[in-house]
């Protein structure tokens, strides 16, 4: 660059310590005038070139760093595993696996123990559902003799029925079972309790007996079909003879439902050969001193015989009455005492 000559003026000025030039050339002609001029040129300078002066800001305290520490954890195990690593656990880990392992076994035997007896009752023949308690001379031993038994306790059972309704007096109860008898279908009264139940009917399954129910709501009957559980009942002073005859006169019954209904329902049911042989023993046993315990037998007997009547001729009052009879049965054998 040129250096300035000498009728030149030249302005240095430093800013923030940086140099910043600035000339004006001015042509001087009188001295006068320059001074007018340098004076002018000065003022413009002030004008044009002000500056605002920004002193550096002290340098801001940085934020104090945090201190992050590191933290150890285990990662959550999501499943136990039966075999320990290697150390100083793995005898624990190896007694929980014996420990599992024979817990597995015995829980195996005994469900398997559990079905096998479940599965194989159901071959088994008519079974008794009574147990005698407190047995006086000679009974147990001889069934026939007229030894006395202190007390009897029969097992409870389930037996699918039709219910016709439930009543707190016994001629309100009767007087619709009448009702009931009067269209042509069977109808029985048992007090259980303070009630008194009235039942139309008996059958092997609650879909037999539905069958049945619907043929009576046809007629205009209200009922439903229901599964009935008889609690245990205990019979005081019986003789071994009696006591022989309820422990089988449950189990005869249910297999005369069972059967009856299963008629009812228009299928083609057989007799079980166990019934006909524990009937076949029923009917040689003589009159019982206790009056319920006889009409239980009686109405066993009836029910056998309208049933094998119908597997002869086909004549459906024959099971009717066989109903009938077994729902006598139940209502006579619900009242023992």
């Amino acid at each position: 660059m040129d250096k300035p000559g000498k009728n030149e003026a030249s302005i240095r000025i430093k800013i923030n310590g940086e140099e910043k030039e600035f000339e004006e050339n001015l042509v001087v002609h009188d001295w006068k005038e320059t001074k007018k001029e340098t004076a002018a040129a000065s003022e413009a300078l002030e004008e044009d070139e002000s500056f605002e002066w920004v002193l550096p800001e002290p340098e801001q305290e940085q934020e104090e760093l945090k201190e992050f520490k590191q933290i150890s954890y285990v990662p959550a195990i999501s499943k136990k595993s039966w075999v320990q690593p290697k150390g100083p656990n793995r005898k624990n880990g190896l007694s929980n696996l014996v420990f599992s392992i024979a817990t597995a076994i015995i829980i195996g035997l005994v469900l398997g123990y559990v079905m096998l007896h479940l599965f194989t009752s159901k071959a088994e023949p008519v079974n008794s559902l009574g147990r005698e308690e407190n047995q006086g001379a000679g009974a147990g031993v001889d069934a026939k003799s007229d030894g006395k038994t202190t007390a009897l306790t029969l097992n409870s059972f389930d037996v699918p029925v039709i219910q016709a309704g439930i009543f707190t007096s016994e001629e309100a109860a009767k007087t619709t079972a009448a009702e009931i008898e009067a269209k042509g279908f069977p109808a029985s009264v048992a007090k259980q309790g303070e009630q008194y139940f009235l039942y139309s009917g008996t059958a092997g399954t609650v879909e037999e007996a539905k069958v049945q129910a619907q043929k009576m709501k046809d007629q205009q009957i209200d009922v439903f079909a229901k599964t009935f559980s008889a609690g245990e009942i205990k019979v005081e002073g019986v003789s071994g003879q009696e006591a022989s005859f309820l422990n089988e006169a449950a189990p005869v019954f249910l297999l005369l439902s069972e059967t009856s209904g299963s008629l009812l329902a228009g299928n083609d049911a057989q007799l079980d050969a166990g019934v006909t042989d524990k009937m076949k023993s029923i009917e040689q046993m003589g009159d019982f001193t206790n009056k319920q315990i006889n009409s239980l037998k009686k109405n066993l007997i009836h029910g056998y015989s309208a049933i094998e009547n119908f597997k002869k001729n086909g004549n459906a009052k024959e099971l009717r009455d066989a109903q009938q009879a077994l729902l006598d049965f139940l209502s006579t054998y619900l009242s023992l005492n």
